[in-house]
């Protein structure tokens, strides 16, 4: 004997002709249970409690009556889920970050967090690679409204996050022994807690050396009020004072986020992640990245409502927003590679 070699026998050849193959595409932003809202929020367009034109508020409404059913047990969730992750397989996706805030089942007492662990065996059981983004949302309003109604589902308790932090640790145990699934930490909003309470949920993220997320100046009336609790701030601004910037932070839409504030994060190694599919169905808007140099942070996409699920229709989209801002084509494809070898922005 004088070689030893594997038998080709154990392998299945396949020939993809005239055929481009992709990586598994990375949906960065996602909430899966969102997916049953197709159809319900685009029938009427004066829906609003305040009578006024359909806007992102007036959806919110719409969201919070499907928490109602989606909630009501652990099965309903992760069957909603499931559906969701099989749909993203579908479509190229195999890797997600699903930002999650809807824990409990019962929202009288907001104790159970029976929701978090259908959210992962759903993707579990799904075959998807996923990042479940824990979410702390304590508060219904900038100035600290309590939660009330449907908002009670996504109670995440004390602000001194003892409970939210022995939640996360049971969570841990549950994902030591599967490998598809692991964790991150979430601040919901300037809306679910103030820049102070974000920040040491970042350092409760580094402490575990896990990523932090936090959704960022989506609504103009968000970001008015932020500017009357933080001495004028923007909230951008109030979270690069607070040191809440960095590789580990994502920042999901920024859609109303000033050059000036972007650049700065980015320049710092912030990453921002944008979700155009969702934007636009929401009419919120769509930020200015044109501006942004290829080696400050990354920008990331995200399936976020998901109205429709489609990677390459949110780069599409991504594209054509800032077409239309600027008059201009190829607006976010640099023409030149920069040091790190990235192609471009996204």
């Amino acid at each position: 004997m004088t070689v030893l070699r594997p038998s080709l026998r154990a392998y299945h050849r396949r020939e993809f002709k005239r055929v481009a193959l992709l990586p598994g595409f990375v949906n960065c932003h996602s909430h899966a249970f969102q997916r049953g809202l197709r159809g319900k929020g685009e029938s009427d367009y004066t829906r609003g409690s305040d009578g006024r034109a359909a806007n992102f508020w007036s959806w919110r409404e719409e969201m919070y009556r499907l928490v109602g059913s989606v909630a009501k047990d652990e099965s309903s969730m992760k069957d909603a889920c499931l559906r969701c992750f099989g749909e993203m397989i579908d479509a190229g996706i195999t890797s997600v970050g699903e930002f999650h805030y809807l824990h409990h089942v019962d929202a009288a007492t907001a104790k159970d967090f029976l929701l978090d662990r259908a959210v992962l065996e759903a993707a579990n059981e799904a075959g998807i690679r996923m990042r479940l983004i824990q979410t702390y949302y304590h508060s219904a309003s900038v100035d600290g409204k309590p939660l009330e109604g449907s908002q009670r589902h996504f109670e995440s308790g004390d602000v001194d996050l003892n409970v939210f932090k022995k939640q996360f640790e049971r969570l841990e145990a549950f994902v030591s022994d599967k490998p598809l699934l692991s964790l991150a930490v979430a601040a919901h909003s300037i809306r679910g807690c103030n820049v102070d309470t974000a920040k040491r949920l970042l350092d409760f993220a580094r402490e575990k050396k896990v990523p932090f997320h936090m959704h960022v100046e989506e609504q103009v009336k968000e970001i008015e009020a932020a500017k009357e609790v933080y001495s004028g701030r923007s909230v951008s601004r109030a979270l690069l004072d607070s040191g809440i910037y960095g590789p580990d932070v994502t920042l999901v839409h920024c859609t109303h986020t000033s050059v000036e504030d972007m650049h700065e994060h980015t320049a710092k190694g912030t990453n921002i992640c944008i979700c155009p599919a969702t934007e636009g169905c929401l009419a919120d808007g769509f930020p200015d990245l044109s501006r942004l140099r290829p080696e400050d942070g990354q920008v990331c996409i995200g399936s976020d409502c998901n109205s429709r699920i489609d990677t390459l229709e949110e780069l599409r989209w991504l594209e054509y927003a800032h077409r239309l801002r600027t008059q201009r084509r190829g607006v976010l494809i640099t023409d030149t590679l920069p040091a790190k070898g990235n192609p471009g922005r996204i």
